[in-house]
Parts: structure tokens; C-alpha cells; sequence
């Protein structure tokens, strides 16, 4: 209560105040009118609260409004003075040009804008391509045909035993180098070796048993010759004999066999290489009938045969080098540079009637030991002698959809041919026709050149092979 009546305290006085005013203005207004009665003071009457809340908010309400309002008018009037500025300076740059264009020719021009057109491009300049060269010989070169051919060994033998029994010793390590006739296995020989000495002394026996009958013999041939004894008794000591000595022919037979025996319970190298990898260790027992009688194989490596396979045409060149001694051969292995040399020394009975190939067997000394049987090796067979062959580096032969070209550098520019190729040789090729000898060759830069190219050329120092 004490707060209504403090905030309605400003309005009493307001309300006097205007009273106030108003009996001043009633003591100016005339003179002559008569006074009238003195009122009495009114005492204000108190306004209700809710009243005064509700003329609060109105106020409130109408100064928000008017903030609005005055803050869009704002903003209107300064869209329209951006437009009007716009307006008045477009009109400004058309009254410029239309009066430069009057002022000209006498006359209004329209307006037009210039456009810009990108100067024509040049066509860019036609740059040498650096090429790899070199130069085409011609010189005698060697006939020579390439193949493919594996290693064989000329003996390669499987060691077995011969007898059954167990393996006492294995005398030599896996991949080992022997000779024929070295030590390989040795058997449990214990039981044998009595059978033997069993049979020896049967053989004793027999030959004490002989003794006894020749001199059964020589006394009853005695008694008979003096009438002492019968011719029955001779006789009969003369069949003792004869059959005292085919006893010992049998047992000593026997004997002879068990000796032989004896010596399967050794087992040797049949012949001269390397021996295997081992497929049965000490105390391993063995049979002669089945797979672990299989110990060891055994491969001959010097000499050695290549056996490879040519074209039937080269038939005639390899007949004509047998009465020489047979055709040289060059043997390589894949993946390896060390090469071996040989000579042919057969020539299969037919050719094969599938592939037209003729089956043809080199023989090696291998020395080295760089070949080694079942591996694949390169094969180059010399089978005679050209005097006049043009020899060009192989990779200047390029492959086109008419037939084999090379790119000659003639006056700075490459100039296409064709080119027939007689053979290969290594990292060289042979030319039948095309070439002559002497032209510049491109041999790496092929790619980017037509017929006609500019180029610029380096010599090919790149080392490859040269047949000779």
C-alpha cells in the first residue's frame, strides 16, 4: 500500500496543477464578470491501480511503434538515394558518350562495346627428337641357329640294393663328387659272413675227404698189382675218389656263391659323377622288392650331353658339318653368363612330323661343371660362314602391320624402310635386303618418330653382342 501511494503521488500534483491553471485562465477572461462563489478544494480522488498499469503499457506500446516506424522510414529513404545516385550517374556516362560521339561526326552514335579478340596462336616450332644411332656394317658374319636345349646327363644310374638287410654305414655325403667303384652303403654283413665260413669248412672237409680216397687208391692198386687184394676193392677206392672230389666241386661252388653275396653287402658307384641326395640312412632296412631298396642315384656330369631341337631346312647344313667334326655348339644356361662349348655328335633318324624338327645331341666336356643335368640352357649352333652379311643392332628392327622397317637418318631427318631379316643373332640381326651397309640406324627413340622427323642424333655406346 505504502508503494501504490508514493507512485500516486506524481499524479495528485499533476491534477493540481491543472486546477490551478484553469482558475487562471478564469481570472483573465474578464473584468466585469462577477466573482463567483469561492469553490472549495475538491480532494483528489485516488485512481485505481490497474487503470494506471493499462495507460503505462499504451504508452509503452506507442513509443515502440514509433521506433519502428522511424527506423524503416529510415532505411527506405536511403534505398530510394542509392537508386537516384544510380540513376543520375548512368544518365551522366549515356549524356558523356552521346555528346563525344556529336561532337565527332556531328551526329548521335549509338553506343557499342568493344570486344576482345585473342590473337590468332602460332603453330609451335617443330623440335628435334634425340635420337640413339648406329652404323650398319657389312662384314663376314657366321650362320648361326638359336634353340633351346636341356642338359642330360650321358649315364645317370639308380643305385639299389641287391639284397636284403640293413644298412650299417653310409660312406659318403649327399652331392658328393665319386669315382666308379668308391663306397656308398655298407650292409650288416654278420649272417653272411657265417654262411661263408660254414662253407669254407665243408670245402676243408671235402678235400681231407679226397686225400683219404687217393691213398685208398694207392693201396688197393698196390694189393692188386701183387695179387694181395681184389680188383673190386680198387675199383670201388677209384669211385670214392671221383666222388670225394665232385663233393668239393659242389661245396666249393656254394662257397663261391656266398663270396659273391658278400659283396652285394658293399655297395659301390657304378660309375664316375655325383652322387644324389640320399634316400636311406644308417639302420634303415632294405628290401629288394620294393621302394626301399632305392638308395641313391648317381648322374655322370663330365662329359655331357645337350639335346635341343632345329628346323628340318637346317638338315642339309648339319649333314655338311658332320664330315668336320660336327657343328659347334655354344651352350649357355638360363639365368647365367658362363658358356660352354661343344660339338654336335648325332642327329636323331627322323624328323618329328608335328613341330618339323630334328631332334640333335651336342656333347660337353664341362670341365667347370656349368652345366648341370636337367637344366634348360640357351643353344647357338654355327653351321657356316656369310661374307657378305649387313649386321645392324636388333633393337633398330621395328615391327610394323607391313612387314619389318628401321628409321635412317638421312640429312637430319628419319626416313622409313623396309627391311627383310634374315636371322637373329643374339643382339644382333642379319639383313637379307634394304640395306647395303654404312647407313646411320636409329636404335632407341623410335617411338615418337615418323617418316620424316627431325632428329637429333647421339652415338649408341650401349655394349652388345657382335657375331664373328
Amino acid at each position: 500500500m505504502r508503494n501504490e501511494e508514493t507512485s500516486d503521488a506524481p499524479f495528485r500534483a499533476a491534477e493540481g496543477e491543472v486546477v490551478a491553471a484553469n482558475a487562471n485562465v478564469n481570472d483573465a477572461g474578464g473584468a466585469t464578470a462577477p466573482d463567483p462563489a469561492p469553490a472549495k478544494p475538491v480532494p483528489a480522488e485516488p485512481m485505481p491501480g490497474s487503470k494506471r498499469r493499462s495507460i503505462l503499457g499504451i504508452i509503452s506500446s506507442v513509443l515502440s511503434a514509433a521506433v519502428v516506424v522511424g527506423a524503416f522510414g529510415f532505411l527506405l529513404a536511403s534505398g530510394f538515394a542509392g537508386r537516384f545516385s544510380s540513376l543520375a550517374q548512368d544518365g551522366g556516362v549515356k549524356s558523356s558518350s552521346a555528346a563525344a560521339a556529336s561532337s565527332g561526326s556531328g551526329q548521335a552514335a549509338p553506343v557499342q562495346v568493344a570486344s576482345v579478340t585473342p590473337p590468332a596462336e602460332q603453330p609451335p616450332a617443330v623440335q628435334a627428337v634425340p635420337v640413339l644411332v648406329s652404323i650398319s656394317e657389312k662384314r663376314p658374319a657366321p650362320i648361326t641357329a638359336d634353340a633351346v636345349g636341356r642338359v642330360e646327363s650321358i649315364a645317370s644310374i639308380t643305385v639299389r640294393t641287391r639284397v636284403d638287410g640293413q644298412i650299417a654305414k653310409v660312406l659318403f655325403q649327399d652331392g658328393q663328387a665319386v669315382n666308379q667303384g668308391d663306397p656308398l652303403f655298407e650292409l650288416d654283413a654278420r649272417q653272411i659272413d657265417a654262411q661263408i665260413r660254414q662253407a669254407e669248412a665243408v670245402v676243408a672237409k671235402d678235400r681231407a675227404q679226397i686225400v683219404q680216397t687217393q691213398r685208398d687208391v694207392v693201396r688197393n692198386d698196390t694189393l692188386a698189382k701183387t695179387n694181395a687184394g681184389s680188383v673190386l676193392n680198387l675199383q670201388n677206392a677209384q669211385t670214392a675218389e671221383a666222388l670225394a672230389e665232385a663233393s668239393l666241386a659242389a661245396d666249393q661252388a656254394a662257397l663261391d656263391n656266398l663270396r659273391v653275396q658278400r659283396s652285394y653287402y658293399v655297395i659301390t658307384s657304378p660309375v664316375t659323377g655325383r652322387a644324389g641326395i640320399g634316400i636311406q640312412r644308417e639302420g634303415s632296412a632294405i628290401r629288394t622288392g620294393d621302394s626301399s631298396g632305392t638308395l641313391v642315384t648317381v648322374n655322370q656330369i663330365k662329359p655331357i650331353y645337350v639335346n635341343f631341337a632345329l628346323p628340318q631346312k637346317l638338315f642339309a647344313s648339319l649333314q655338311s658339318t658332320a664330315g668336320r667334326g660336327g657343328a659347334k655348339v655354344i651352350a649357355t644356361v638360363q639365368g647365367s653368363a658362363l658358356s660352354s662349348t661343344g660339338r654336335v655328335v648325332a642327329v636323331d633318324n627322323s624328323a618329328d612330323s608335328t613341330s618339323g624338327n630334328i631332334g640333335v645331341r651336342a656333347v660337353f666336356g664341362n670341365d667347370n661343371e656349368g652345366l648341370w643335368p636337367g637344366l634348360l640352357c640357351s643353344v647357338s649352333v654355327t653351321l657356316g660362314r656369310d661374307e657378305n652379311a649387313v649386321i645392324i643392332a636388333r633393337d633398330a628392327v621395328q615391327s610394323s602391320q607391313n612387314g619389318n622397317i628401321v628409321f635412317v637418318v638421312e640429312h637430319g631427318a628419319a626416313k622409313v624402310k623396309a627391311v627383310t631379316v634374315d636371322r637373329f643373332e643374339g643382339a644382333t640381326a642379319i639383313i637379307s635386303s634394304g640395306l647395303s651397309g654404312g647407313e646411320t640406324v636409329v636404335t632407341d627413340g623410335q617411338l615418337r618418330l615418323t617418316d620424316g622427323t627431325p632428329v637429333s642424333t647421339q652415338p649408341d655406346k650401349r655394349r652388345r653382342g657382335d657375331p664373328s
